[in-house]
């Protein structure tokens, strides 16, 4: 009986280890064996030994199979993926301006001193774009304007001269000069902070909505503006990113046994069947021997 069993058994035997082996020669040894001064077959492993190809390989599979125009707008243009895109933006469109500022700011401190800083920002632009326009020369000429029209036919416009309306036209400028500089920064400010005030408590969709635009038209227009955005950064961005050259270094820079975790963390199983079929295939093949 023992005879006949043996074959079996001992084929089994070596085609477990012969596999179990050879597994393992795919990672072991990690460096080259020298004996005598010459390198011994096989060493180190097969991985270790063609990483740098392997590297290059992987990176140039990855990026020219996965990573393409086409694949990436397909992910990004999923309805699920608009729709979550959509959903995020219309989440933050809908939190408060002070929400979002004291975000930006970082504390009720810094905030309270951007929109000082703002305040004062919009009111000197404001008062710079009076002056470019000649505001004050406009106010002048009107009133002077409203007074010849007021008095045209009246015994009073025998004496507005036109040096005469010239000289009050000159008084009323200089006066308006004199109140933007010395009151409107102050008036304009009050103003001005009031509206920042009723602008922090409200969101920019209901903002959005008090000048006639509804949430669903929000919704569909950042959903065209997120399709034009991914059609044109998608090719951008693959341009910009060097995919293959990345998977490249960063699978130089791991160490062997980074990459036989990372290999058996994935293919345990796989392997594993590997070496048990070298068993069966050996016991197979012990069953066939006896035949002969």
């Amino acid at each position: 009986m023992l005879e006949y069993l043996m074959p079996p058994l001992i084929g089994a035997v070596i085609g477990y280890f012969t596999n179990y082996i050879a597994v393992k020669m795919l990672f072991r040894p990690r460096r080259e064996v020298r004996l005598f001064g010459r390198r011994l077959p096989f060493t180190p492993g097969a991985i270790p030994k063609n990483k740098p190809r392997l590297a290059r390989t992987i990176g140039q599979v990855v990026s020219d199979t996965f990573f393409t125009e086409e694949n990436l707008t397909a992910q990004f243009m999923a309805p699920a993926a608009v729709r979550g895109a959509v959903d995020t933006l219309l989440e933050l469109l809908n939190r408060t301006v002070e929400q979002d500022g004291l975000m930006l700011a970082g504390t009720e401190d810094k905030l309270e001193d951007l929109m000082m800083k703002t305040s004062d920002h919009v009111t000197e632009k404001i008062l710079e774009t009076a002056r470019e326009r000649d505001f004050p020369g406009m106010v002048a000429d009107a009133c002077v304007q409203g007074v010849k029209a007021k008095l045209q036919n009246s015994m009073l416009s025998l004496f507005l001269t036109e040096e005469r309306l010239s000289q009050v036209r000159g008084q009323i400028e200089e006066e308006v000069n004199r109140k933007m500089d010395e009151e409107g920064p102050e008036m304009l400010q009050g103003e001005i902070d009031r509206a920042l005030a009723g602008l922090c408590d409200r969101s920019p969709l209901d903002l959005a909505a008090s000048f006639g635009v509804s949430e669903q038209q929000v919704r569909d227009g950042i959903s065209r503006l997120y399709g034009e955005v991914v059609r044109s950064g998608v090719s951008a961005l693959i341009r910009q990113l060097d995919v293959s050259g990345m998977i490249e270094t960063k699978i130089n820079e791991m160490r062997v046994e980074e990459m036989e975790d990372l290999v058996m963390t994935v293919m345990k199983k796989e392997l594993s069947l590997i070496v048990n079929l070298g068993a069966v295939i050996g016991f197979l093949l012990g069953m066939v021997n006896l035949l002969f």
